[in-house]
């Protein structure tokens, strides 16, 4: 079970927009060997605040459901020599949750992800995709993508830097660089933080977020 907080912040427009997950929930559950089932829920709390110095826009918020998805992991390649390791992620967002965050109807996703081990303490991860999503009263298509580089400090700590980004259709792309710290608690038991930035105009300026990621014994 991995769950956490995240807190996102943009301006644009003489508005502050500020989204809460409260928590963000995914369970993993392997069944079997190549492949897990995995269903994901979040909690969103979405305000829209004026600054003050000029903008009419009201004060406006958003709370409920969010994210809610089943869908499945699975191993396609173990890795061998320079080639990666190679899985897919394939999801369904679920027509359920607040209306102004659901999709109209059920919204596929999928994506491939790579895993290239360099060292004992350094790895690449990347991986690219496709889905579809409803944003402000809208629903469209997004490639989406992302590369991180991975460092083993020690047994129990990894550091890591990571470039994610989406290109919805017919608007621009919104591209970030955020950076991780993993500490692993117990052998079942790892804690996570994260903090990133926006690296174009259409991303949000800023987010952070922090988690735990807890596997239970067989």
């Amino acid at each position: 079970m991995e769950t956490g907080l995240q807190y996102d912040k943009d301006f644009a427009d003489q508005v502050w927009k500020k989204e809460f997950l409260y928590p963000t929930t995914l369970i993993r559950i392997g069944v079997l060997k190549q492949a897990e089932l995995r269903v994901n829920a979040d909690y969103r709390r979405q305000r829209n605040e004026s600054d003050g110095l000029g903008s009419n826009l009201p004060f406006a918020e958003e709370k409920g459901f969010n994210n809610v998805r089943i869908g499945t992991k699975i191993s396609l390649f173990k890795g061998k020599g320079g080639l990666p390791k190679i899985g897919f992620i394939g999801n369904i967002t679920l027509p359920v949750g607040n209306e102004e965050f659901r999709p109209p109807h059920a919204a596929p996703e999928g994506r491939f992800v790579f895993n290239n081990k360099i060292s004992e303490k350094v790895e690449i991860q990347y991986n690219a995709g496709y889905r579809k999503r409803k944003e402000e009263e809208k629903y469209f298509g997004e490639a989406f993508y992302s590369a991180s580089a991975i460092l083993k400090l020690s047994e129990k700590l990894k550091y890591s830097v990571e470039f994610v980004g989406r290109k919805p259709k017919e608007a621009s792309a919104r591209n970030l660089l955020d950076t991780a710290l993993q500490y692993k608690v117990l052998p079942n038991l790892q804690l996570d933080a994260i903090a990133g930035t926006g690296l174009t105009d259409a991303a949000n300026d800023f987010f952070a977020g922090g988690g735990v990621t807890w596997r239970l014994p067989r």
